[in-house]
């Protein structure tokens, strides 16, 4: 399979977390939108706790399942053009 410069390999699409801490809704996350296609490189950048971590957790599905938690949004690998 050849991977060409236009196939998207990651897409995502208005993440967003919301998380129960303490009885109060904290919005972690909030429509983090960003594609990532063959040959490119992204950086997550912000200050310690902008969430660049749990946006990756979230993507790779490594956050638990819990009532406290809320997530929405939209990702996926990409698809390849050929």
């Amino acid at each position: 399979m050849t991977v060409d410069s236009t196939d998207e390999l990651l897409t995502v699409e208005n993440l967003s977390l919301e998380l129960d801490i303490g009885g109060q809704q904290l919005n972690a996350l909030r429509d983090v939108s960003f594609s990532l296609r063959a040959g490119e490189a992204r950086g997550l950048v912000g200050e310690s706790g902008s969430g660049k971590s749990l946006t990756l957790r979230a993507i790779l599905g490594l956050l638990p399942r819990t009532p406290a938690s809320r997530r929405a949004g939209w990702w996926s690998p990409g698809r390849s053009s050929t």
